[in-house]
């Protein structure tokens, strides 16, 4: 399997949990975190977060079927919801392992009996700690709870000693900690990574309002579901993407500055053949960076349709700003900024450069470069290219002309020029 093929087949596991009602209310969530798969010989061996980024190892979702690289995917995706790697960090410091363990437990119990009981739609991976003793009355204990557990049994058992482990110790747990076997941690857990950011508040706190307005989102759309959908999508061959539908959804989950209340008429068919999405308008969209290549292989009908659904950006979502960027091999400036006031005229006073070689790390350079903060990013192009960037701090939408290539960050979709 190609790393094309591979994110191929995680993009279509995503669009699965997004349209299915068990799996709905972490859509925005799932749409929010960075996906990434890693090569077989990197350090992560299974999956791994850092509380934003989800990183895949390719030789091991290979051996996955599709429920089991959804319940992978959902155990990531349910570690950022729950914002583990930074509301747990002071246990982690305690003791790495009955921290990991703890928090694993509270994401895979809560699969098994609160989203998918069957555990046939989200099918566990062997291995994969799931204490059922942990669930009691009805309900998944807190990670609190269950890491003291862990933690005194592991004290027990080591003699009485005071049974402080350290940030090193090993994350694995073939042998539960209050005596039993139950497994071990299905995935790493990017605690430092976690840390460097968690280090700048601003950036935290602006990571922790969108997990939770995502949330919010999730929970919106997931009511509307259960009422006006009467079947589940468990599969989904070859989901027929409306680019600019799934755009504007990108936005609003992203940039939205207060609680959504309100849904627009439902869009038509949004991403698959069987469910109708809403289309989510968020009146007040915070600074958003939109970047679009200008190299010499992108046509001017591609750059026409760039800056036919940035004018409809600007009418439908009137974010708070626009950092526009046209790049090749560099960001060309300067950058064009307009306020919210200003964007009724862009497309008239926009001066379209570029032309030459083609490098999209640039544009996340310049932004990091220049302490920029947007909520999300937008960048089209026709997908020929050396790179996708890194060090992107912030969601990223990838609009490309080329239906055969994906992005391996964010989130990827086909833009049809011709529609």
């Amino acid at each position: 399997m190609t790393k094309q093929q591979a994110i191929r087949r995680v993009t279509k596991q995503k669009v699965v949990l997004m349209n299915d009602p068990r799996t709905v209310m972490f859509s925005a969530v799932i749409m929010m975190c960075l996906f990434h798969v890693v090569d077989k010989d990197h350090k992560i061996k299974t999956g791994a977060t850092d509380g934003l980024n989800v990183y895949l190892n390719i030789e091991f979702i290979r051996k996955l079927t599709d429920a089991q690289l959804r319940y992978l995917i959902m155990h990531e995706v349910m570690h950022v919801a729950f914002k583990h790697m930074t509301v747990w960090r002071a246990l982690f410091l305690k003791c790495a392992m009955s921290t990991n363990l703890a928090t694993d437990n509270v994401i895979n119990l809560t699969m098994k009996y609160e989203i998918d009981p069957s555990e046939k739609f989200l099918e566990p991976i062997k291995g994969g700690i799931c204490d059922d003793k942990y669930y009691q009355g009805g309900r998944v204990l807190d990670t609190k709870k269950i890491f003291d557990d862990i933690f005194n049994g592991s004290k027990s058992k080591q003699g009485g000693g005071n049974g402080e482990a350290t940030s090193g110790d090993s994350e694995q747990g073939d042998q539960d900690q209050s005596g039993s076997s139950k497994g071990q941690t299905l995935d790493d857990h990017m605690w430092e990574e976690a840390k460097a950011r968690s280090d700048d508040p601003n950036a935290q706190e602006a990571l922790d309002q969108r997990i939770e307005e995502a949330l919010r989102q999730g929970k919106a759309y997931a009511e509307m579901v259960s009422a006006k959908v009467a079947r589940s999508v468990t599969e989904i061959l070859e989901p027929k993407i409306n680019w600019r539908d799934m755009l504007r959804s990108f936005i609003s989950n992203y940039n939205s500055r207060k609680d959504v209340s309100s849904w627009r008429k439902p869009n038509r068919r949004w991403v698959s053949q069987d469910i109708i999405m809403p289309s989510l308008v968020s009146e007040n969209a915070g600074p958003i960076v939109i970047g679009v290549d200008t190299s010499g292989s992108v046509s001017q009908q591609e750059i026409s349709a760039f800056l036919g659904e940035i004018s409809a950006i600007c009418k439908d979502i009137a974010p708070e700003k626009i950092d526009l960027m046209y790049w090749d091999g560099d960001v060309y400036t300067p950058v064009e900024t307009y306020q919210q006031s200003e964007l009724e005229n862009l497309i008239a006073s926009t001066k379209v450069a570029g032309g030459g070689c083609t490098d999209p790390s640039c544009v996340s350079k310049y932004i990091n470069d220049n302490r920029m903060r947007p909520q999300s990013v937008i960048m089209f192009t026709d997908g020929h290219v050396p790179n996708w960037g890194s060090g992107w701090n912030c969601p990223v939408f990838w609009g490309i002309t080329d239906k055969h290539i994906q992005a391996d960050n964010g989130t990827s979709v086909y833009v049809d020029v011709e529609v």
